[in-house]
């Protein structure tokens, strides 16, 4: 073979060795006959297995931040800012709660990090909206900041308009901004008349019930419940009972219906007849009084007046009565008089009867005259006569 080639593969195989051998120092140690071979194969066994044992899964590795160690210093590598999710962005709460602001605040960073807020009591908060602001510094100096909305609410306050207030949710335990939840009520409302006249007097305006009833609900109050009051059954132009119907109707619909009785009660009244006073023999009278006068609102009493007088009676006093149509009153009468006064005859009245007096002239004889009256067989029945000064004994003119 030519020396040349046997060289040059020579030079090859030599080279080659140290390349091995330098690229693969524990083989080099293994092969390499040393008493302290077996030590050395065992101290790097065990701390295999320590690494193994101490090593981070892949995930973690690409979590962490990247460590360089220099014997005891640490030095942490941040590559990116923090960042900070607010879930969920708005709040609502009642006036007077007391709400842990940092709940649902998340950051997410390569360090452990918290958030701090603006704001922490909410218990001293007025009815209102209010702004939290969050913020975050990582070791690097890198600021993330967060805005979040606590809105107060009012505990009288309906938020989810299903008819019961914001405090009536709270201490049911409901959502009170879902209308779907609420407090699981059924009880019907009641009704209390105690406050209202259940008596009127007929002819005046029917009471407005409305203005007395007093309905209320357990959870809504007197504000929550709808009254209506049916007083078609009333008729205030007669007396009488009627009954009146009245309905109590809470936001859920739950109702509660009660009935009562209406006494229209007659209108009492005091009627005075007026007294009349006649003259014997006379026509009898026109008999009034002051009902016209008395009656309410031009209700007329139809009033009937009557007496045992008539134009024939003797003279004296007759009581006149009264009696009265219309049921609608309670009458109470103060009574008349009829009074026939005896009549005073004129003397034109005595020559109408045909009774007449003479004038008489007689020559004194010491016996007694007198003047004759004549005619008064024809005056009425029950007249009677008296005369006086009509005789004389003496001479002289009487």
């Amino acid at each position: 073979m030519d020396k040349k080639k046997v060289f040059a593969i020579v030079l090859f195989l030599i080279m080659g060795f140290f390349m091995f051998t330098f690229a693969n120092p524990s083989q080099q140690l293994e092969k390499t006959p040393d008493d302290g071979l077996e030590e050395t194969e065992d101290f790097n066994k065990q701390d295999d297995s320590e690494q193994t044992e101490e090593e981070p899964d892949e995930e973690t590795e690409n979590n962490e931040a990247q460590i360089d160690r220099n014997d005891e210093d640490v030095v942490i590598e941040v590559n990116n800012a923090p960042v900070i999710t607010l879930q969920p962005e708005v709040v609502k709460i009642l006036k007077g709660e007391s709400y842990n602001v940092l709940n649902g605040v998340v950051v997410a960073d390569e360090q452990e990090l918290t958030a701090t807020a603006s704001l922490n009591d909410t218990t001293t908060l007025e009815v209102g909206s209010y702004e939290v602001t969050y913020s975050v510094t990582d070791d690097a100096g890198q600021t993330a900041t967060a805005k979040r909305t606590i809105i107060v609410l009012d505990l009288t306050g309906d938020e989810d308009n299903d008819g019961y207030t914001n405090e009536e949710e709270k201490e049911a335990g409901t959502d009170f901004d879902n209308a779907d939840e609420f407090p699981s009520y059924q009880a019907n409302p009641t009704i209390d008349l105690t406050s209202c006249e259940k008596t009127m007097t007929v002819y005046d305006l029917t009471p407005d019930f409305a203005t007395c009833i007093k309905a209320t609900d357990e959870y809504y109050g007197e504000e929550g419940v709808l009254v209506e009051v049916d007083t078609t059954e009333v008729d205030p132009n007669k007396y009488g009972s009627y009954d009146v119907t009245v309905k109590a109707v809470d936001n859920l619909g739950n109702e509660t219906v009660e009935t009562f009785t209406l006494e229209v009660l007659k209108r009492k009244v005091t009627v005075t007849i007026n007294d009349v006073d006649a003259i014997y023999g006379d026509d009898l009278h026109e008999l009034t009084s002051d009902a016209s006068e008395v009656a309410y609102d031009n209700h007329d009493i139809l009033v009937t007046l009557t007496t045992t007088a008539t134009k024939d009676s003797d003279t004296g006093k007759y009581d006149i009565t009264g009696t009265w149509a219309n049921d609608n009153y309670d009458v109470t009468f103060i009574n008349g008089v009829y009074n026939v006064y005896s009549k005073k005859l004129t003397e034109e009245d005595l020559i109408d009867f045909g009774v007449t007096f003479t004038d008489r002239t007689v020559i004194y004889n010491g016996q007694m005259h007198h003047v004759p009256l004549r005619g008064v067989e024809n005056l009425p029945e029950g007249f009677t006569y008296k005369l006086e000064n009509h005789q004389g004994i003496e001479v002289g003119t009487y």
